[in-house]
């Protein structure tokens, strides 16, 4: 049976939360601060936490972040309202998705699962990812990106897909490399705009978007169906885990 730590400072919101997910399957161990939540995780090593962006004692957002950088838990964060800024802050921290208040019980459900999935198939890539490295000495750690058929090498500035070398210019092959070093995350798209053309940057979203639709017809199968390069409505891109149980064509 699949676990969460429910961690929420409000008992109204978190009874029904509990009862749909117990309902759905899942075992649920419901806490309300800081210290209790950790406690929790560290004794029950649940499959996700579901946390509140603020708790009594503390930050649920910073919360997760530490947990994640400790073990393999997925995180999902409630904020409140709708802000953009209280979004963006829990997926840069890592959180895997946000939920915002009010929110639909059900679709609460479908969320967590997918959450799950995604973290199994992180976990598969990861055990990938270091078979892969145990069989190269071509280059030192760090400097290979891959998930699946598409390889990006930093040192040699290459790009292959399926084993076949493709040309990317220069912040096509920047956006590239931050959405394979967050892939299964969101990247939002003023993450993007500044990791990539810098804080002083001048334009708009659209430039990204335009990028990001070039950066698809060089790597998708099917461009005008992306797969690899997911958007996520309202919040930026994600570079998908679905190819991650393919074998890395390594080039020679």
């Amino acid at each position: 049976m699949r676990s969460v730590v429910l961690g929420r400072n409000d008992d109204l919101l978190v009874r029904p939360m509990a009862v749909v997910l117990e309902r759905a399957g899942f075992a649920v161990h419901v806490e309300h601060t800081v210290d209790a939540i950790e406690a929790a995780v560290r004794d029950e090593h649940p499959d996700l936490l579901l946390v509140d962006a603020d708790l009594p004692d503390g930050s649920g957002v910073d919360l997760g972040h530490r947990l994640r950088l400790e073990g393999e838990v997925g995180l999902v964060v409630v904020a409140p309202g709708h802000t953009e800024e209280a979004i963006v802050a829990a997926l840069e921290l890592g959180a895997d998705d946000v939920i915002t208040q009010p929110h639909r019980l059900h679709a609460l459900v479908a969320r967590v699962r997918a959450v799950l999935r995604r973290c199994e198939v992180a976990q598969r890539r990861a055990a990938l990812t270091h078979a892969v490295a145990g069989a190269s000495a071509l280059l030192p750690a760090g400097d290979r990106l891959g998930v699946g058929p598409v390889v990006l090498d930093r040192e040699s500035h290459e790009v292959f897909v399926d084993g076949r070398q493709i040309a990317l210019p220069l912040k096509q092959f920047d956006l590239l490399a931050l959405l394979l070093e967050r892939a299964g995350r969101v990247a939002a798209r003023d993450l993007l705009l500044r990791e990539v053309w810098g804080d002083g940057f001048l334009g708009d979203h659209k430039t990204l978007d335009a990028h990001i639709t070039r950066l698809r017809n060089a790597i998708e199968v099917d461009p005008s169906h992306p797969r690899r390069i997911v958007t996520i409505r309202g919040l930026g891109y994600r570079y998908s885990l679905d190819d991650a149980a393919t074998p890395i064509d390594l080039p020679a």
